[in-house]
């Protein structure tokens, strides 16, 4: 049996949207990878900023409480201004370790997506600067995004379904050759069979 021409065609146009379906779904998982990765790069960045800012607040708040300490006296004055500037300095620890907590988890998940260890001293203590694109870069890019891929890609295997469906619709020729070898004595056979499906 031998399929149409045009059943054979719609398969081929079936396959090649499957494997343009594929790639385009590999495309946009790593797209999706990475912009993960990056978050938690930019999560442990910004955690590591409030942990120096932080830092610098308690340090700063440590030497109001010493001075207020050292002009207190025996006043009772004085002893509530070095219990409210301890206070707040205990705040501002307590501060520091939650936001080392999170850049911790953030530098746990970033070497997870990347498979490298990236220590805190390894964050850059800046952003990267990225030049702004222009509006006719940004146009040109959109037609290489994955998400925008996966969709011409669902569109052609909807258009090579319908083909498939259109081919599948039409008769369908089979042909058959048989050769058979008789007992002797009798001629050999030969036989042909064409069949025609309407189904």
């Amino acid at each position: 049996a031998w399929p149409s021409r045009a059943l054979r065609e719609a398969s081929a146009g079936m396959a090649r949207s499957r494997a343009g379906m594929y790639d385009a779904e590999a495309a946009m998982r790593a797209r999706m990878r990475a912009e993960r990765a990056g978050m938690a790069w930019l999560d442990a960045w910004l955690a590591g900023r409030r942990v120096a800012l932080y830092q610098a607040q308690v340090e700063v708040l440590a030497q109001a409480e010493a001075a207020a300490l050292a002009a207190a006296g025996e006043g009772m004055d004085g002893a509530s201004a070095v219990l409210e500037w301890r206070s707040m300095r205990a705040m501002r620890e307590l501060a520091v370790l939650r936001e080392r907590q999170q850049r911790d988890q953030a530098l746990a998940e970033l070497a997870a997506r990347i498979g490298v260890t990236v220590s805190a001293d390894q964050l850059a203590d800046a952003l990267p600067e990225w030049p702004a694109p222009d509006a006719q870069a940004l146009r040109a890019s959109l037609a290489r995004l994955p998400d925008v891929a996966r969709l011409d890609a669902e569109a052609a295997e909807a258009d090579a379904e319908r083909a498939m469906r259109a081919a599948e619709a039409r008769p369908q020729w089979t042909w058959m050759f048989g050769y058979g070898e008789r007992m002797p004595g009798m001629p050999e056979m030969a036989s042909l069979e064409v069949r025609v499906s309407f189904d």
